[in-house]
């Protein structure tokens, strides 16, 4: 997807940021293949789901998943009794971005992952939600005054929730 934006790559004359959303079911010992997937789509920011990255685990998995001239963001579920797989998303994103969190919140039951984008125009706030199929649909609420921002909303459905 193409959102209007600062040109993010020194290669790319446009003015778009690129934006990819992948439910990577494990992304640990998959980082080769989101290294092509980004570099093959050009992406500037590629949104993890499922990534099953938890917060305790150390920085080579934690950072494996970004190509080198990217960085990361995480935001792990809370674990809950006798879980120990799953959930998790994480923001990929070309250095040469001004990228912040803007909020994360995790629950057993789903994580979100907030990060804004500054542009010269204004910034751009891309939201992440992931929540396994089987729990109930959390809805949000908007966590900024600030009326200029773009949300970009990505939710990761099973087939058996339609």
């Amino acid at each position: 997807m193409d959102i209007p934006g600062p040109a993010a790559a020194a290669h790319s004359r446009s003015k778009n940021i690129r934006l990819g959303v992948l439910n990577t079911r494990s992304a640990v010992n998959k980082a080769a293949a989101i290294h092509d997937i980004i570099h093959d789509e050009r992406l500037d920011v590629a949104v993890l789901t499922e990534t099953w990255i938890h917060a305790d685990s150390p920085n080579a998995i934690k950072l494996d998943v970004a190509p080198p001239s990217y960085s990361v963001r995480h935001q792990a579920r809370q674990q809950s009794s006798g879980k120990t797989r799953g959930g998790g998303i994480a923001a990929i994103y070309r250095q040469t971005l001004k990228l912040s969190t803007a909020f994360d919140f995790s629950t057993a039951e789903f994580e979100l992952l907030a990060v804004n984008i500054a542009t010269k125009s204004g910034s751009i706030t891309v939201v992440c939600v992931y929540r396994p199929p089987a729990v109930v649909l959390f809805l949000l609420r908007r966590h900024s005054a600030t009326p200029c921002q773009i949300y970009l909303i990505s939710c990761c459905y099973s087939s058996s929730d339609l």
